[in-house]
Formats: structure tokens, sequence, C-alpha cells
């Protein structure tokens, strides 16, 4: 999953983290314009998060350099 992380990012939600296909932010959005949507991920990882099994999330991040 590929996306944009902006600084007007808060993350002040201490229980969701929120990848969005829009450019709407709010306390839980973590990344805007991915290029996938939930219904993307796979079943098992979703099904997982669902039943309040532990999920790990790894996110990588990378400053762009802006001429």
């Amino acid at each position: 999953m590929v996306g944009l992380g902006l600084r007007g990012l808060r993350l002040r939600d201490g229980r969701r983290i929120i990848v969005r296909r829009s450019a709407y932010i709010d306390d839980a959005t973590v990344m805007v314009l991915a290029n996938k949507a939930a219904k993307d991920l796979k079943k098992d990882l979703i099904n997982k998060a669902k039943d309040g099994e532990p999920v790990a999330v790894v996110i990588i991040g990378s400053e762009l350099k802006q001429d």
C-alpha cells in the first residue's frame, strides 16, 4: 500500500489508525491518497482485527525532496 503522510496528520486516536484513499483527515488518519482500500487487504488480517486480535502494522516513511 502506498500513500502520503502529511504534516497536518494529528494521530491522536489511541485505538485506530486509518488509511484513506481520499484526502480527508481526522484524529485517526495515518495516510491519505492511498492506492488501496480496506476491501483490498487480506481477509485474514481484517478478520483478526474484527475479532480484537493484535495486528502488527509496519509503516515505512520517507521524505520527498521538492526542487
